[in-house]
């Protein structure tokens, strides 16, 4: 039988499996471990085996194990959830992934998520989680342009969410690279946030380094709180939220202590002048009555004691007696405490002292 003679129904013949019996079969292992096989259901309650052949995302690739040739082509739309059967090297690169051991889970996860790729377009299936955390290990291990790579296929799929999973994170990977222009075309084409799901938490997220790349702290403030409003503690850019939100706090702080400096100054050139200005009236008048030439700038400089002048206006406030700081180092206090383990919850414990930030401790999508 051909892949192109095999119908859809006889696949459909051939769900023998039921449901309950799923987990069990899922274990065991490929008889082949050069294919790559997964638990798929187009009928309630009935399931199979079957190898994944690859496709595309539009036109997925099936064939039951006991042909020995043919498959059957199938929208994704058509399967009603799909369960991958991990090869060894994959379940171990998957379980290296959760210990935060990158490099290892690379290894394991590459060939096996790639494999993947199409079926990251059916709606109810672990393949988009396999994948994802295989461009999440590259993206750790500050592999940006494979990572990329990764996520533009992603943004060939069928289902709008999966597209847009993909364009965010091309935008997050793109101000890696410095190109927050183009993040923020990536992130316009995303589409704005409609609800409150961990993809619009993303989406907040980039907004937030978006603003902050174009030196716009209270604008990415903004964003990132609407991701802390709704977002959920178990999600992984949760303890990144926090960090980018207490960075944010305390960048406004430093902005607001600089406005202030500067006002000051500005304060201060006004009052020099005036000063200026009633020094050389008083020298102009004493020269016309003693009948001498009016007074020269150096004369007039002379009388001037321009740190008096400037002990007459008010210093400005430190960016420490701003609000703005109070609420970032509770941040950072909190982030630490709540989520110790995490890059983010370490690099907030550096942030007590409240240092003034220069251009390269502005917080960016840093490896994490």
């Amino acid at each position: 039988m051909t892949a192109r003679a095999l119908p859809l129904l006889a696949l459909c013949g051939l769900l023998l499996a039921p449901a309950s019996a799923r987990d069990q079969q899922q274990n065991a292992a490929p008889a082949n471990p050069n294919e790559l096989r997964a638990f798929v259901s187009l009928q309630p309650e009935k399931s199979m085996e079957v190898i994944l052949l690859g496709g595309t995302p539009r036109s997925l690739a099936f064939r039951p194990p006991d042909l020995q040739s043919g498959s059957v082509m199938l929208p994704p739309d058509k399967v009603l959830w799909l369960r991958v059967v991990l090869p060894d090297a994959a379940r171990a690169g998957l379980e290296a992934f959760g210990r935060g051991e990158w490099a290892t889970a690379a290894r394991g996860l590459g060939p096996t998520a790639v494999a993947l790729l199409p079926y990251t377009s059916v709606r109810n299936s672990d393949a988009l989680a396999i994948f994802m955390a295989y461009a999440d290990s590259l993206r750790h291990l500050g592999q940006i342009d494979p990572a990329l790579a990764l996520f533009q296929q992603l943004r060939s799929s069928p289902v709008p969410d999966v597209r847009r999973l993909g364009t965010l994170w091309m935008a997050y990977l793109s101000l890696r690279k410095g190109q927050s222009g183009l993040a923020a075309k990536l992130l316009e084409n995303a589409g704005q946030p409609g609800g409150e799901t961990e993809l619009d938490g993303l989406s907040r997220l980039v907004e937030s380094y978006v603003r902050l790349s174009e030196k716009k702290p209270r604008e990415a403030l903004d964003a990132i709180a609407q991701l802390l409003a709704f977002g959920g503690l178990e999600w992984a850019i949760y303890p990144e939220g926090l960090f980018l939100a207490a960075s944010s706090y305390e960048l406004v702080a430093f902005a607001n202590a600089t406005q202030a400096a500067t006002e000051r100054e500005e304060s201060i050139k006004r009052a020099l002048l005036a000063e200026r200005i009633r020094i050389g009236r008083e020298l102009a008048a004493a020269a016309r009555q003693a009948g001498q030439p009016p007074p020269s700038e150096a004369a007039i400089l002379a009388k001037l004691d321009e740190k008096a002048i400037a002990a007459t206006v008010p210093p400005s406030p430190p960016a420490e007696a701003d609000e703005n700081y109070r609420v970032a180092q509770e941040s950072f206090e909190h982030l630490a405490k709540a989520f110790p383990s995490t890059p983010w919850g370490q690099q907030a414990k550096s942030k007590f002292k409240g240092a003034p930030p220069d251009s390269s401790s502005n917080p960016t999508s840093n490896d994490q």
